[in-house]
């Protein structure tokens, strides 16, 4: 796990722009045309989401959310390497 948080906060993301995201309700629902394959994110997911549309490192776009959101940065930084992981692996965001 340490190795996969060095790897995802040391990278620039940025979310694949073949990606058709829309809100409903207060989730935000992303569609991969390529996978056939809907994802539902939640309010910090949407956050997340939003600030990958520039290219961003990890570490600043944990900088970021610990500011907006109340949390620990050590739990900021497990969980968004958590899910910037789940959304690399299904081809949602790119990792340079």
């Amino acid at each position: 796990m340490e190795q996969d948080r060095d790897f995802y906060l040391s990278k620039k993301l940025l979310r694949n722009s073949d990606i058709i995201s829309t809100a409903v309700d207060s989730d935000l629902v992303l569609m991969s045309t390529s996978q056939g394959k809907y994802y539902g994110v939640s309010i910090v997911g949407q956050r997340i989401w939003e600030l990958l549309q520039d290219s961003m490192i990890g570490n600043d776009l944990v900088e970021i959310l610990v500011t907006e959101f109340t949390v620990e940065r050590s739990v900021c930084e497990a969980e968004v390497t958590t899910f910037l992981k789940q959304l690399h692996e299904e081809g949602l965001v790119e990792v340079n």
